[in-house]
């Protein structure tokens, strides 16, 4: 249970790295001719889209996660300590399944108040933000966004925001001296078959209560 719990931690994580458009809303500041929150937005625009992170943690060996999104809907599946768990994310359904495919069983959870299965969202006013440049990765030209929580110990968050699509390539997250780096590789502008966003036939599916 204790690995299935780590995975199921990265997973939720995985969600606020993936959608700053959501988290962080709002933001005025401008870069340019344009807001932060403008630049952010950019991302809602994008139909398809495949791509890996790799999770470095100070405690833990690298995690690589592969996330398909088509639509609203989305697919990202990791492996730890040999456990396997693919989420697939239904927006128009408020639906939510982790599968672990060794055993051959789905949870199954809907969010029909919510529009994030992560969570409520956060206004970019709970953070200080200061935007410290730009930088270039892999041939991305990239702004370079530090947000701070506001509260005591507050977590730090060095974000690049990949300027043409709104999209996060590398952030660095320190919270009580220790630092994770989640990087985006591999992003390739490609629709999956839609049979990637759904459960095989014969899964065992057990319902939880609403979130």
């Amino acid at each position: 249970m204790r690995k299935l719990g780590l995975i199921s931690v990265l997973m939720l994580a995985v969600g606020f790295v993936l959608l700053p458009g959501f988290w962080f809303n709002g933001g005025s500041k401008c870069v340019g001719a344009e807001t932060l929150s403008e630049i952010l937005g950019k991302a809602a625009d994008i139909e398809c889209i495949i791509y890996e992170i790799v999770w470095t943690d100070p405690d833990m060996e690298p995690t690589n996660i592969k996330t398909w999104s088509k639509g609203n809907k989305e697919r990202t599946e990791l492996t730890v300590d040999g456990i396997t768990q693919i989420q697939l994310t239904d927006m128009d359904a408020k639906t939510m399944y982790m599968y672990f495919p060794e055993e051959n069983f789905a949870m199954k959870m809907t969010f029909p108040d919510q529009d994030l299965p992560a969570g409520d969202t956060e206004d970019i006013s709970d953070f200080d933000t200061e935007i410290i440049g730009t930088e270039t990765i892999d041939g991305k030209e990239c702004l370079v966004v530090i947000f701070i929580e506001n509260i005591p110990n507050g977590i730090l968050i060095k974000t690049w925001i990949w300027k043409e699509y709104g999209l996060i390539i590398r952030q660095e997250v320190t919270s009580s001296g220790y630092t994770s780096i989640i990087e985006w590789k591999n992003i390739e502008f490609v629709c999956a078959p839609d049979s990637m966003f759904e459960l095989p036939a014969g899964v065992e599916i057990f319902e939880t209560p609403e979130w």
